[in-house]
């Protein structure tokens, strides 16, 4: 089941427009993290984690990375096989 928060999606498209520009970025990921995360939009928290945490380890804050992703990862069934917690899952394991 995929459930949806609007103003965490729009956040999200905000910050993926904003990738250029890694703090602008990286502050719209958080926020938008926080606005799925109120919304009870898990799998809008997942994902927008798993760009956070791609971002982050790009340019070389590993630990915060995996710190950001491992929290919200943790909340789901790792036994699942859904694409975004597979990606999640494959990315902490880069990390790490």
């Amino acid at each position: 089941m995929f459930d949806w928060s609007p103003a965490a999606a729009i956040a999200y498209i905000s910050a993926r427009s904003h990738t250029l520009i890694p703090g602008a970025a990286i502050s719209r990921y958080k926020r938008a993290i926080d606005l799925a995360r109120e919304q009870g939009s898990r799998w809008f928290e997942l994902r927008t984690g798993t760009s956070l945490a791609r971002l982050l380890s790009e340019r070389g804050q590993r630990i915060e990375a995996n710190d950001v992703l491992v929290n919200i990862y943790q909340t789901f069934d790792a036994r699942c096989t859904r694409p975004d917690i597979t990606d999640a899952r494959l990315l902490i394991e880069a990390i790490q």
